[in-house]
C-alpha cells in the first residue's frame, strides 16, 4: 500500500471534494474521471468525505485508496449533510483551487484541465464554467454560462451580467481559490439541504477576479435517488430555514 504523505503539498495545484453518504455504487466512476484528468498525482489531491454513512467510504473505496497516494478518507463522527462534508473538505485542502464532486457524477477530463490552468494563469477567486447534464433517458443537455468565454471581470460585475441570467448554483460548475475561500470565511450552514445556493451567491458577490470558461467541466447524472429529486427528503423546517437565509442573504445585492 502507497503512503498517503508521499506528495508535496506546496505543489499541490488542486484539491478535489467529494462528500459520500451510500455513494459504494457509483462513487468509483467519479474518482476515476478525476484522475482521468491526467495530472501527476504530487499535483493534486482527493478528499472524500464520509458523513457518517452506514457502508463507510473507506470500505467501498479500499482498494482504490490503496492504489493512489494522493486520496484520503475521513469520516465524520455525526452527520452533517452535505454542506458539513463540504466544509470539511475546506478546511483539509491543500490545493491551489477546490472543486467539488458529488458522489454519482463524473468530471469531464480534457475541459477540466484546461479549465484549472486558465484558473492558475489568471489568478481568479472563482471560475465560472459550463456542465452537461445526462437524463435518465440517456439524452445529454449543455447548460451553464453561454457568453462572455476568456473574460475577467469583478463578482458585482459578474452577478450583474451573468448571474442574474438563470445560472446554475451548483458548486462544481465552478473552480474555487483556496485562499480567496479562506479569506471570505463564509462557511456552508450544515444540517440543512438546498445549501449551495446562498454559498455560492456570497461568493460570487464578494470574488473581485471572475474568470467565464465556457467549456462544460462536469456531468451531472439525473440519479431519481439523490437528495436533490427526492423532496420527501426535504421536510417543512428545511424549507423554512432555506427561506430565512434567502431573505437574510438579500441585503448585499441591495444597490
Amino acid at each position: 500500500k502507497k503512503s498517503t504523505h508521499c506528495y508535496y503539498r506546496n505543489m499541490l495545484k488542486i484539491s478535489y471534494i467529494v462528500p459520500f453518504y451510500n455513494g459504494q455504487d457509483s462513487i468509483l466512476n467519479s474518482l476515476n474521471s478525476i484522475y482521468d484528468i491526467g495530472l501527476p498525482e504530487e499535483e493534486f489531491e482527493v478528499i472524500v468525505v464520509d458523513d457518517r454513512s452506514p457502508i463507510s467510504a473507506e470500505s467501498a473505496i479500499e482498494n482504490f485508496v490503496s492504489q493512489h497516494s494522493n486520496i484520503r478518507v475521513v469520516r465524520h463522527n455525526v452527520n452533517k449533510r452535505q454542506g458539513g462534508a463540504k466544509n470539511t473538505g475546506i478546511r483539509l485542502a491543500k490545493g491551489q483551487y477546490i472543486a467539488f464532486a458529488d458522489q454519482d457524477d463524473t468530471i469531464l477530463a480534457d475541459n477540466a484541465n484546461q479549465a484549472l490552468v486558465f484558473a492558475l494563469n489568471n489568478d481568479v477567486d472563482m471560475l465560472a464554467c459550463q456542465y452537461d447534464i445526462l437524463k435518465e433517458d440517456g439524452q445529454v443537455r449543455h447548460a451553464g454560462i453561454s457568453k462572455g468565454d476568456g473574460l475577467i471581470v469583478t463578482g458585482k460585475e459578474f452577478c450583474e451580467n451573468y448571474f442574474m441570467t438563470g445560472y446554475n448554483l451548483a458548486p462544481w460548475a465552478n473552480l474555487y481559490k483556496r485562499e480567496f475561500l479562506l479569506r471570505i470565511n463564509h462557511p456552508y450552514e450544515e444540517n440543512v439541504v438546498m445549501e449551495d445556493s446562498d454559498w455560492i451567491a456570497w461568493h460570487w458577490i464578494h470574488a473581485e477576479r471572475v474568470g467565464i470558461f465556457n467549456k462544460p467541466i462536469y456531468t451531472w447524472i439525473m440519479n431519481p435517488s439523490s437528495i436533490t429529486h427526492s423532496m420527501h427528503y426535504i421536510n417543512r423546517a428545511d424549507w423554512v430555514k432555506y427561506g430565512y437565509r434567502k431573505v437574510r442573504d438579500a441585503e448585499i445585492y441591495r444597490p
